[in-house]
């Protein structure tokens, strides 16, 4: 589970960097899809806690 949290927080940001920088729809989307993604995932208190180490995706 951390490693798909992680993963589709990476593609959040890198969607929304790549919308900021281009401006176009499709990465709009890519980001929004991603964050959806996220708000249906089981992210509990103790997986976020579990995944607060220096250089990962914090939520």
């Amino acid at each position: 589970m951390e490693k798909k949290v992680i993963q589709l927080c990476e593609e959040a940001k890198r969607g929304a960097e790549a919308a900021l920088m281009e401006a176009e729809k499709a990465w709009t989307a890519w980001c929004i899809d991603a964050l959806d993604q996220l708000n249906k995932s089981d992210i509990t208190c103790p997986l976020l806690v579990s995944m607060q180490n220096p250089g990962q995706c914090h939520l």
